[in-house]
């Protein structure tokens, strides 16, 4: 296994420098690992991301802070594993990710951001039909005192903050139901556009190699989709709205 900065010389204390540590207790002892923060955060909330992009180095302490290595008896003892890269990913996958105070503020700044732009995507004002802009809805969050946790999904949180939000702002999730008429010479240009913003619902396809698609997307990326059709093809393909529907 290659790791992100090397293997560093072992029994040697490592640095923590802007790494942490996932700490794994069990019969009174402990289990250390230096981790990249973000990695480690994204592998334990579900992403398929490779150990050597998550572990600093390939050394197992009993105590970080004092620079102490574990060795094949703790992991034996503490573990059942004396092979130490299933030793470090039973760590990684049962231990605790220890983050400082920045490292918090930063992936809950990040995942406010989620939250924001999920509300800015799938809600809009029911008076004009169009998504709130994101400084408006950052400032409704802000006005309802909303407490987001970092720890939690983004659209789970949103989803449960919408009724404090509407308080504030007039907000209606909705998904619309959109059509486009693509003439052969712009279905090239046009197919991956479409095909990754919203879901296909049908498609038909002309003698001269036409494409007629229908697609169901949130309400609040439909304006903007529908201005990306229409400044990439100069105006020649708009959408047309067939169904606005409330969720």
């Amino acid at each position: 296994m290659s790791y992100v900065s090397g293997e560093r010389e072992r029994g040697k204390k490592v640095q923590l420098e802007d790494k942490t540590l996932v700490r794994l207790s069990k019969k009174g002892k402990k289990l250390e690992i230096i981790v990249n923060p973000e990695t480690a955060w994204l592998y334990k909330h579900g992403e398929n991301i490779p150990l050597e992009e998550i572990i600093e180095a390939p050394i197992i302490f009993t105590n970080f802070s004092k620079g102490q290595k574990a060795g094949a008896l703790d992991l034996e003892s503490m573990l059942g594993i004396s092979e130490e890269e299933e030793a470090i990913k039973k760590i990684l996958d049962e231990g605790e990710l220890l983050l400082t105070q920045e490292q918090r503020k930063e992936f809950l700044k990040e995942k406010r951001e989620e939250i924001i732009d999920f509300l800015h995507m799938h809600c809009v004002n029911p008076k004009t039909g169009m998504p709130h802009p994101k400084k408006r809805i950052e400032q409704a969050i802000d006005q309802a005192g909303v407490n987001i946790d970092f720890k939690k999904d983004a659209e789970e949180q949103a989803l449960e903050i919408l009724p404090k939000l509407r308080q504030i702002l007039p907000m209606r999730m909705e998904v619309a139901t959109v059509q486009f008429r693509v003439p052969p010479t712009l279905v090239g240009q046009l197919y991956g556009l479409i095909t990754s913003k919203a879901k296909v619902v049908n498609e038909e396809w002309g003698d001269q190699g036409s494409w007629i698609v229908t697609v169901s997307m949130p309400a609040g990326a439909m304006a903007e989709l529908m201005e990306t059709v229409a400044e990439k093809t100069k105006g020649k393909v708009n959408g047309q709205i067939l169904e606005r529907k409330q969720k």
